[in-house]
């Protein structure tokens, strides 16, 4: 019985932080332009929220391209993630059509997985770090993507359509 309530619990805690997430991202017409809609919520609470939940230093980068805004910060990661697990995506936008996503996690095991964006692609060094660099090009721009692994064993994986110099210049920014 007591396994019961505990599974109760926790479906109850993550429904509850879904709704709260959720109630964030809420859109609403704007009245600043007829026809475009804007998100009511507080980047820097779902900021600080991420930071609470997080069992290492959340990295945000201290360089942003003009016009981009953070628009969700979305903790993820596999269900069954033992405790100190953690991963966390943060979704920029400029309004123009250009965004930039940075992933982090702490997962130890990424290449096990099938998962390890570290070591695909060419080898880029930014500010004494080694970042893998690689293209996709499925969308109707291309996207850029830089993956390193810092010393604290944290993952981090940028992406964005701005194109690669831009996105160097974020990924040095990130300590």
């Amino acid at each position: 019985m007591k396994r019961r309530s505990g599974s109760f619990s926790l479906i109850l805690i993550v429904g509850v932080a879904i709704g709260v997430v959720s109630g964030f991202m809420l859109p609403a017409r704007s009245t600043a332009r007829a026809g475009s809609t804007t998100y009511l919520f507080s980047t820097d609470a779902l900021v600080q929220l991420a930071r609470s939940q997080s069992p290492y230093d959340l990295l945000v980068p201290t360089h942003l391209p003009a016009g981009m805004k953070l628009r969700a910060v979305i903790p993820t990661g596999p269900p069954e993630a033992p405790v100190g697990i953690y991963s966390v995506d943060l979704f920029y936008e400029d309004g123009g059509g250009n965004t930039l996503h940075i992933w982090q996690t702490n997962i130890p095991d990424l290449a096990a997985l099938g998962k390890d964006p570290v070591g695909v692609g060419e080898t880029l060094n930014l500010d004494a770090r080694a970042w893998s660099s690689t293209t996709q090009t499925s969308g109707a721009r291309p996207l850029q993507i830089l993956s390193a692994r810092f010393p604290t064993g944290l993952t981090v994986s940028i992406d964005s359509t701005l194109g690669l110099g831009e996105l160097e210049r974020v990924a040095s920014s990130i300590h």
